[in-house]
C-alpha cells in the first residue's frame, strides 16, 4: 500500500511532466524506496490507477528494468558488484568472492538478517575507478578487500559512508574540465563565480538562427566517436511542424571503457544545463520539454540529482532514475539571467574552432 506521504510526492512529480504518465519511472522509484526496496503487485496496481494507465504497462516497465525489485527479497543494503572486463582486470572477482565469504551468501542471495543482498552486475560505467560497488544508489570506487570490510562495518551500524572522489581526470585546453578540480563546483554559487550562465545570458539576446550560425562557425563537434559537427546536425531538424519538440541530451556511457561525460555531469552539472538551455531555442523547444537522458551513464543517479536539486532558484529539474546506473532529468525551468553579465570568449579544444557564447 502506498503511503499518504508518497501519494503527495507522486502528485508533485506528475505536475512536473507534460504528460503525467511520463512520471512512471520516478514514481516507481519513489514507491520502491518507501516500501523497503521492493515493489508488490498491489503497488503496481495503485501506481497504474494514479497515472490512469493499465496495470500491464506498469508491470511491463517495472519488470524490464533491473533496478526495480518486483516481489523480490532485497536487503536494506543492496550491494552490486561490477564484474565487467575492466573491473575484473582490476580485481572485482576477488572483491565479489570476499563479499560472499564475509556475508556467507552467494551472488543473488540475501543474508538471513535481511541486511544485505549481494548481486553481480554488468558494467556500472565506472571503468576509470573500478573495482566499484554500488550500494543502493551510491557508488564506492577503487575498492579493496580492506575497504570492503570498512564499508560493511559502517553499514552494519546504519551509516552510509560519504562517497569519495576517486576518479582521475586531466585537461589540456582547460575548457570542458576547467572546473573539474574546483571544490564544490556543482554548487550554484561556485559555478556562477566561475562564469556559469553568462553564455546563456548572451544567447538569450540572440535569435535562434544566430545561435545556430555561431555554433556552425565554431565547428563545435559532438563528443561521441563520430565527432559530427553540432551545428550541421541541428540544421537537419524539421522546424515549425506544429508538433511538440523534445530536446534530449544523450549522456549514455554504457559501453566499457567510456566515462568521459561523468566528469561534467557529476562534478560540473551547470555546464550541461547551460548548454541545453542555449540549445533549446534552436529547436523551438520549450524548457519543460528538455531532458537529460543518461541511461546506463557512469555515476549513480544521485550524482547528477543532488547538486541540481539544491539549485532550484536557477534550475528546476524533476529527476529520476532511468536505469540501474542512470538518470532522466526533464528541465522544467531556467530563470533568465541578467543580460548585463560580462561576456568572455570561450576557448576550445584543438581542432574544434572557437565558440564565443561565454
Amino acid at each position: 500500500m502506498i503511503s499518504e506521504q508518497a501519494v503527495r510526492e507522486i502528485n508533485g512529480l506528475m505536475e512536473k511532466y507534460p504528460r503525467k504518465e511520463s512520471a512512471l519511472m520516478p514514481i516507481l522509484t519513489l514507491v520502491q524506496r518507501d516500501n523497503g526496496n521492493v515493489l508488490t503487485r498491489e503497488d503496481l496496481k495503485d501506481v497504474a490507477k494514479l497515472l490512469g494507465v493499465t496495470t500491464g504497462k506498469v508491470y511491463g516497465l517495472a519488470t524490464y528494468y533491473t533496478m526495480f525489485n518486483v516481489e523480490k527479497e532485497i536487503g536494506k543494503y543492496h550491494l552490486q558488484v561490477d564484474t565487467n572486463i575492466p573491473a575484473t582486470l582490476m580485481g572485482a572477482r576477488e572483491i565479489l568472492r570476499h563479499l560472499e565469504k564475509v556475508l556467507g551468501v552467494k551472488a543473488g542471495e540475501t543474508t538471513k538478517d535481511g541486511l544485505f543482498t549481494l548481486s553481480e552486475v554488468e558494467c556500472l560505467a565506472s571503468c576509470g575507478t573500478c573495482p566499484t560497488i554500488q550500494v543502493n544508489d551510491r557508488y564506492y570506487e577503487n575498492m579493496t578487500t580492506d575497504k570492503v570490510d570498512q564499508l560493511l562495518d559502517s553499514l552494519r551500524k546504519g551509516i552510509m559512508p560519504e562517497k569519495e572522489d576517486g576518479s582521475r581526470f586531466g585537461t589540456v585546453c582547460n575548457v570542458l574540465l576547467k572546473n573539474r578540480g574546483e571544490k564544490n563546483a556543482s554548487s550554484l554559487s561556485v559555478a556562477k563565480a566561475r562564469g556559469a550562465y553568462q553564455a546563456l545570458a548572451k544567447a538569450q539576446g540572440m535569435k535562434p538562427e544566430d545561435i545556430l550560425a555561431e555554433v556552425k562557425k565554431a565547428e563545435l563537434r559532438g563528443r561521441g566517436g563520430a565527432g559530427f559537427p553540432a551545428g550541421v546536425k541541428w540544421g537537419f531538424l524539421a522546424k515549425d511542424t506544429g508538433k511538440p519538440t523534445y530536446l534530449i541530451c544523450n549522456a549514455d556511457e554504457g559501453e566499457p571503457g567510456t566515462f568521459k561525460d561523468r566528469q561534467i555531469m557529476e562534478y560540473d552539472p551547470h555546464l550541461l544545463v547551460e548548454g541545453m538551455a542555449i540549445t533549446a531555442p534552436c529547436h523551438r523547444c520549450p524548457a519543460r520539454h528538455s531532458s537529460i537522458s543518461a541511461v546506463s551513464s557512469s555515476g549513480s543517479p544521485a550524482s547528477l540529482k543532488r547538486p541540481l536539486q539544491k539549485q532550484k532558484q536557477t534550475v528546476s529539474f524533476p529527476i529520476s532514475t532511468s536505469s540501474s546506473t542512470g538518470v532522466q532529468a526533464p528541465m522544467s525551468a531556467v530563470k533568465k539571467q541578467p543580460s548585463s553579465s560580462p561576456l568572455k570568449e570561450r576557448g576550445a579544444s584543438p581542432g574544434s574552432g572557437r565558440l564565443s557564447l561565454r
